[in-house]
């Protein structure tokens, strides 16, 4: 989508809706900081499409959260969260602050009325602390 215009976008999902499609999810690299995701934002809610985002939630742009943009037929967005444990979490992202960026972004969408989905990948670095996330909430 990066490389194409409004135009192309347009037609692309005009050839989805021609093959049933009702439902697109948007998903990496990082949705939130492609330039492009407003328009393919507008042009989804025009087509009618139910829209799924798959992000990283370490940037949320400011223009999503405003009440200007709630209007986008947003189903869920969904993240990881590899381990309630900063440097777990953040060692595998590898990129200090993580845990914490993200759990303050799922707290602003779900404040917003976002379905907000958060998965726990099971690897060999967070199997350890696989329990703990049953145990201990999402609000460090």
């Amino acid at each position: 989508f990066e490389r194409m215009d409004e135009v192309g976008i347009g037609n692309f999902f005009d050839e989805l809706n021609d093959l049933g499609v009702f439902l697109v999810v948007i998903s990496g690299g990082e949705p939130f900081i492609s330039k492009k995701l407003l328009s393919l934002l507008q042009i989804a809610m025009e087509k009618g499409f139910l829209v799924e985002i798959f992000s990283n939630l370490q940037y949320m742009p400011k223009w999503f959260l405003s009440s200007e943009y709630e209007n986008f037929r947003i189903g869920r967005i969904q993240t990881s969260v590899y381990s309630p444990i900063s440097k777990i979490h953040d060692g595998i992202t590898r990129n200090t602050g993580s845990l914490e960026r993200t759990i303050k972004n799922i707290h602003l969408l779900a404040g917003k009325g976002y379905l907000v989905e958060v998965a726990t990948p099971l690897m060999r670095k967070n199997f350890a602390s696989f329990a703990t996330m049953a145990k201990k909430p999402l609000d460090t």
